[in-house]
C-alpha cells in the first residue's frame, strides 16, 4: 500500500510560519497578565503540543520570552512563558519583564481564558485593560477604580467571570462602570450565567442602570447571547415560595398577585428560631406571616423563607 508524501514547507514558508507564530503569539499573550502557557499556546496557533514548544522555545531563544516552571492546583510543575522587555516592546507596550513571582496558579485557568476568548473574538479589537473610576496617584498608579479583564475598541470594559462573586460585589462593580459611563461585557461558563443575568437584572433595575451584555459560553468557548428577563416573568414561572431569592423577588411577588403590602414594615429581626438565626417577619392582612432567615442584615440575602400559618396555595396560581 502505497502512502502519499506530505510536502515539507519551503525555506520561506518556514520563515513565514515562525513570523506569524510571533505576530500571532506575543501581542495576545501581552493582553493580560503577561504570560502564556502551553496548552493555551494549542489553542491559539492550532499547532500540536511538540510544535507550540518549539515555537515557544524560539521566541525565548530570540529573547522575547523567558521560559518558567511553576506549580499548577495540584502541585504538578509545568512551562509557562513570561514575556520579557523586548517581548513588551514588540507588543508596543511599556512593561518591564514579567517574572514567576507574579504568576498565581488558582488565577491561571480564569488568565488564560481571558486569552483564549480574545484570540476567538479577534484579538486586534482587544486592548490591555486600563483603570476606570480610579483616582490618578502622582506615582503614576491609581486608588480605587476597576481594573477589567480587558478593554474593547469601543471602550467597553470586558470582564471574564468563572465563578460567582457576592451581590454586594457586583452592586459596586456596576455602580462604578455606571458612574463613568463605561459599558460592560460580562463572558462567563453556562453553569452560571441565568445566574448572573438575574443578579445583574435585580441591581440594574433597582438601580436603574444600563444592563451589561452577557454571553455564556461552553467547554469548546463558542459564545451565545444570554437573554434577560424581568423579574415579573420570571416569578411567574416559579412554583413555591422556596424559590423566592431575595427580597426584591418577594416584594415583586407580592404586587403580582396584589397582596396589598408595604415592604418597609419587613422588620429585622435577629434570633428568629433560635439565638444564631437572623432574619425578618412580614404580617399580612390574611393574618399570616412570611419569615425570611437572612445571611445578614446588610445584603438582606435570603438563606430560608417560609409561612407561618397555612400556605395560601392561591398565591402561586395564574
Amino acid at each position: 500500500m502505497s502512502t502519499k508524501n506530505q510536502q515539507m514547507p519551503t525555506h520561506q514558508e518556514r520563515i513565514e510560519m515562525a513570523q506569524n507564530f510571533i505576530d500571532t503569539i506575543i501581542p495576545i499573550t501581552a493582553l493580560s497578565s503577561g504570560y502564556i502557557d502551553i496548552e493555551t499556546t494549542v489553542f491559539i496557533s492550532g499547532y500540536t503540543r511538540e510544535g507550540a514548544k518549539r515555537g515557544l522555545s524560539r521566541l525565548t531563544r530570540q529573547g522575547f520570552m523567558h521560559e518558567y516552571k511553576v506549580p499548577n492546583m495540584t502541585g504538578q510543575q509545568i512551562n509557562i512563558y513570561g514575556l520579557t522587555r523586548e517581548g513588551w516592546d514588540y507588543a508596543d507596550i511599556d512593561r518591564a519583564n514579567w517574572t514567576k513571582q507574579r504568576y498565581r496558579a488558582n488565577t491561571r485557568t480564569h488568565e488564560m481564558t481571558i486569552l483564549k476568548l480574545a484570540h476567538l473574538n479577534d484579538p486586534k479589537t482587544f486592548y490591555r485593560a486600563k483603570n476606570i473610576g480610579g483616582k490618578h496617584l502622582k506615582s503614576g498608579g491609581f486608588s480605587g477604580g476597576r481594573y477589567p479583564d480587558l478593554m474593547d475598541e469601543n471602550g467597553s470594559a470586558i470582564e471574564i467571570e468563572l465563578t460567582m462573586k457576592s451581590s454586594r460585589r457586583y452592586v459596586g462593580i456596576l455602580h462604578n462602570y455606571h458612574k463613568n459611563k463605561t459599558k460592560s461585557v460580562w463572558f462567563t461558563p453556562e453553569k452560571i450565567a441565568h445566574r448572573l443575568a438575574r443578579i445583574f437584572g435585580e441591581i440594574c433595575e433597582s438601580k436603574k442602570y444600563l444592563k451589561p451584555e452577557i454571553a455564556s459560553f461552553d467547554e469548546s468557548l463558542s459564545l451565545t447571547r444570554v437573554e434577560y428577563s424581568s423579574i415579573k416573568e420570571r416569578i411567574k414561572g416559579y412554583t413555591s415560595l422556596e424559590q423566592i431569592a431575595n427580597i426584591t423577588e418577594l416584594s415583586t411577588l407580592l404586587e403580582l398577585y396584589r397582596v396589598n403590602t408595604d415592604l418597609t414594615e419587613y422588620k429585622y429581626k435577629p434570633g428568629i428560631g433560635s439565638k444564631s438565626k437572623k432574619g425578618m417577619v412580614l404580617s399580612l392582612p390574611n393574618g399570616l406571616s412570611i419569615v425570611a432567615k437572612l445571611l445578614d442584615e446588610n445584603t438582606k440575602t435570603i438563606t430560608e423563607l417560609y409561612w407561618q400559618g397555612e400556605t395560601p396555595d392561591h398565591i402561586f396560581k395564574p
